[in-house]
């Protein structure tokens, strides 16, 4: 009867051994993956910034272009 409590005692140390390394893992991932987005928003809102500061210096009726707020589906906001 002693060996198939330690050997219960055994397996769940095993399983909870497995979810806790699969969890710190996973945990990892996902700080490395926050990250990544975090500088890709920083990068891009920068952008966005100096882009509407130079829209915001730029007279269109001055220059008559109107083409210049044309929608451009290559750039992705």
């Amino acid at each position: 009867m002693a060996w198939i409590v330690s050997i219960t005692g055994f397996t769940a140390l095993l399983v909870w051994g497995f979810f806790k390394t699969s969890n710190q893992k996973l945990r990892r991932t996902n700080a490395l993956e926050l990250q990544a987005l975090e500088q890709k928003l920083t990068s891009h809102s920068l952008q966005i910034s100096y882009r509407q500061q130079a829209l915001d210096r730029y007279h269109f009726l001055k220059y008559n272009l109107s083409e210049a707020l044309q929608v451009q589906p290559e750039i992705k906001i």
